[in-house]
């Protein structure tokens, strides 16, 4: 048994030696033959296909941007509301243990102080005593400028 061995040459990544005859039939169809350099369109992306990406990416990020400012108002403003039904919920609180003598803010009629809020907004908190018998119905609102007039109110009886 003879074989024939011939050198391609120097390939990228070694010298193959190629079998030429075997067993006096040809065996170069049964090795990988080397393909002929051809430009190829490359697998990358072409120029309107990242503009149209990065349209897209634009738009979705602007949306984003719009819920982001919109939430960020939302959550301020559940904080001013929790801010003034806090204050409304203190004064009636207070209102509870003070006595009911003349000249106290249980008195009967109307009464107000202002609180500036931890975020520095100025709550106004408004009270009004009404007596029917032996109870006492307190309306108690706190009101806020955040953009927009807003106002929390609290109505609770107590009885002496």
């Amino acid at each position: 048994m003879k074989i024939y061995l011939k050198s391609d040459g120097f390939t990228p990544y070694h010298v193959r030696p190629r079998l030429l005859e075997w067993r006096g039939k040809s065996a170069s169809r049964y090795l990988p033959q080397r393909k002929p350099h051809v430009l190829r369109r490359s697998a990358g992306f072409t120029l309107i296909e990242v503009l149209i990406a990065i349209v897209i990416l634009s738009l979705s990020l602007l949306a984003l941007a719009g819920l982001m400012a919109t939430t960020s108002r939302n959550n301020s403003l559940g904080g001013h509301i929790t801010e003034g039904a806090t204050f409304a919920q203190d004064q009636l609180e207070e209102l509870r243990v003070t006595p009911w003598s003349p000249g106290s803010n249980m008195d009967i009629g109307a009464h107000n102080n202002n609180i500036t809020g931890s975020s520095g907004i100025p709550y106004a908190r408004n009270w009004n005593v009404v007596q029917t018998g032996s109870v006492r119905t307190i309306t108690i609102a706190v009101n806020w400028n955040d953009g927009v007039a807003r106002t929390f109110t609290i109505i609770s009886a107590i009885s002496q």
